[in-house]
């Protein structure tokens, strides 16, 4: 009998989740309108929930650790906006974003900025802002792509001129 071939296979079946890009998880993230749901149909457990990880991550010094707990944080928000496609959604694509965290963290530099925006995002849905969720979230990922373009694609160095001064 073959194989089952990896791209049909479950997420936590492969060694790696294939992603050609760093960037290639922000195509599905942005697609995912989560975080604008969430503020409107969570509950009060969901924001105060004792396990919530945003103040843990705001303390956390392991990388590994801290990953982890931004998972927590993008289910979270998948399972309060109570849609069930989301939460299995974001459960199947988990370790892209979580590579793209841990790359970004070690990197770019991404962390103390990451801590700022999801408080946004946080306190958007506690004002139970829809409109200030989904802002606060675009601005997150634009974030994530502004660091990765900055990492992946820096900007060419000017050729030097005559005098050994740039252009």
């Amino acid at each position: 009998m073959e194989a089952v071939p990896a791209h049909l296979r479950h997420a936590s079946e492969r060694d790696e989740y294939a992603v050609g890009d760093p960037s290639d998880p922000l195509e599905v993230r942005r697609r995912i309108p989560g975080a604008g749901h969430a503020a409107v149909r969570c509950t009060r457990e969901d924001l105060d929930h004792p396990t919530h990880p945003l103040k843990r991550m705001e303390r956390e010094q392991d990388t590994a650790a801290w990953v982890a707990m931004d998972t927590l944080c993008h289910l979270a928000v998948a399972e309060a906006s109570r849609n069930p496609v989301f939460h299995p959604v974001i459960e199947e694509i988990r370790y892209a974003p979580a590579r793209q965290s841990a790359f970004l963290n070690d990197l770019g530099g991404r962390r103390e900025k990451s801590h700022r925006e999801r408080r946004a995002i946080h306190e958007a849905r506690v004002d139970r802002c829809d409109r200030d969720a989904a802002a606060s979230m675009s601005h997150h990922l634009d974030g994530v792509h502004t660091s990765l373009t900055h990492i992946l694609r820096p900007a060419p160095a000017e050729a030097p001129t005559k005098g050994g001064r740039q252009a």
